[in-house]
């Protein structure tokens, strides 16, 4: 496979910004790219991979993968049936502490896990405006920065699990 020669991207997180940012990403459907990296809020997820799969693009995109497990796998199915590339974002999984994590609890250092008790401290949403991220029926909630919640799960699952796909 040669490397991608264009990359097109795009991403939203304002209300006042949908219509630059619509005419954007009909741009970019529009353009050769080889690949799209999807970057938009969670609620956009659906829409945007949707467009890059129908457009025949490989397509890179970010966490939570949309709303819900329905979208996760409408979006996953489509991509499949089209035979195009499709990527999940799971940069966190690199991490060299929690490749160490993931080492130790593999080789039987750290016993089973019965428990796990999780403290989160951020600043929160002090601040901001409020928008998708304070919405959880956008793919938002609580959590710090849009992904903090499905990094930190990930990150959970991935190293406690054994998994050739982790």
């Amino acid at each position: 496979m040669r490397p991608p020669r264009r990359i097109g991207a795009w991403g939203s997180t304002s209300r006042w910004s949908a219509q630059r940012d619509g005419d954007a990403v009909k741009r970019v459907l529009a353009s050769d790219a080889d690949l799209i990296s999807v970057h938009s809020p969670p609620f956009m997820h659906l829409d945007h991979v949707t467009g890059a799969i129908e457009q025949g693009h490989a397509v890179l995109c970010d966490k939570p993968f949309g709303r819900n497990a329905d979208e996760a796998t409408e979006m996953r199915d489509r991509a499949c049936e089209a035979g195009v590339l499709h990527f999940l974002n799971f940069e966190f999984r690199r991490n060299e502490s929690w490749a160490k994590v993931k080492q130790l609890a593999h080789a039987g250092s750290t016993g089973t896990p019965a428990h796990l008790s999780w403290t989160f401290f951020g600043t929160g949403l002090r601040g901001r405006k409020y928008g998708w991220i304070n919405d959880g029926d956008l793919g938002g909630g609580w959590i710090d920065d849009g992904v903090a919640v499905a990094a930190a799960m990930d990150r959970l699952r991935a190293g406690l699990r054994k998994s050739k796909r982790s």
